[in-house]
């Protein structure tokens, strides 16, 4: 018996009986007409974009008392899944349905899906890619190119001792200065330091092996410095390349300090991060806008840029 999900929600359950196999509809490319003074044929130009296809399911009511669940379940937008294709998803709407009463009456209810372009892949393929010169194979095993999402695991700051950060808050402020001019302070009246070897290594800015004023002096300049620059602009960059294109993502401050993980969502056409807060940040204007698309078959990816743990693609499969 065939079936189908809306949403996560399994018309089985809803007490709804498929009286005919569904098949999901295929969506085709729309072809612009252009005439040409003089020339007697006209000419087809496929422009890129797919128009959205309908796709009616009709369905008995086998338990009348499941009619309001089925009203409430079955609105607005959603993902479907049917069961001849149990792989794939399709973003859809459902059109309003009949009246309740009809149905009550009928027991028959026909479902309209206003289907968008394309079928998708319920669990799309994640593929790790490698740094370096050397490139990893990428398969697209879809009808048509996909918009993949890349996620950029950063390694945070703090795994290595940041200069000038004496106590270790993955920050640079005027509280390490102080800290320093204390330390030395205490050390030039001849009373024995107080730092960890850690600290030590975090104060002493020119490496001489000794604090000094200078040093507080340093750590005073690179935070005022610091201060003065948008929290959000890159500190450094990460190149992914995409069949021989560079796409140059900026990545700021805040990414590298904490460790958090950029994504690129070429589908959205976005670049950014989650903050501490689960906010997103966008840093597209950081970054070149040539965001890469995986065509149909083999691709070849591979990335490069410091403090980077892992870079993760989600290649999206999707069908025509």
């Amino acid at each position: 018996m065939s079936y189908f999900t809306f949403n996560g929600i399994d018309s089985r359950d809803l007490g709804l009986i498929i009286t005919k196999t569904p098949f999901r509809p295929s969506w085709a490319e729309k072809v612009e007409e252009i005439n040409i003074p003089g020339r007697p044929e006209i000419i087809k130009n496929p422009n890129g974009t797919y128009l959205n296809e309908s796709l009616t399911i009709n369905a008995v009511i086998s338990d009348c008392s499941k009619i309001p669940l089925i009203y409430s379940s079955l609105t607005g937008e959603g993902k479907l899944i049917l069961s001849t294709a149990p792989d794939e998803y399709i973003n859809c709407r459902v059109e309003t349905l009949i009246p309740q009463g009809v149905a009550l009456a009928t027991a028959e209810l026909p479902i309209t899906f206003d289907c968008y372009p394309f079928a998708y892949a319920v669990e799309p393929t994640e593929v790790e890619i490698s740094a370096g010169t050397g490139y990893t194979e990428v398969e697209n095993t879809s009808s048509i190119y996909s918009a993949p999402i890349i996620a950029i695991e950063i390694s945070p700051a703090s795994a290595t001792i940041l200069k000038g950060d004496v106590n270790f808050d993955g920050k640079i402020t005027a509280d390490d200065a102080s800290l320093v001019m204390a330390e030395y302070t205490r050390i030039s009246g001849g009373l024995p330091g107080t730092f960890t070897p850690e600290q030590f290594e975090a104060a002493d800015m020119d490496n001489d092996g000794v604090l000094s004023a200078s040093d507080a002096s340093e750590i005073l300049r690179l935070y005022t410095e610091l201060s003065s620059r948008d929290p959000t602009s890159p500190a450094q960059n990460v190149i992914i390349n995409t069949n021989g294109a560079d796409l140059i993502i900026g990545v700021p401050d805040a990414v590298i300090t904490n460790g958090f993980t950029i994504y690129v969502d070429c589908s959205l056409y976005l670049i950014y991060y989650l903050d501490m807060e689960e906010k997103m940040v966008n840093i597209m204007n950081y970054s070149s806008l040539d965001l890469p698309l995986l065509h149909d078959g083999m691709n070849y990816m591979r990335y490069s840029g410091d403090n980077i743990a892992k870079v993760t693609v989600t290649i999206n499969e999707r069908w025509l």
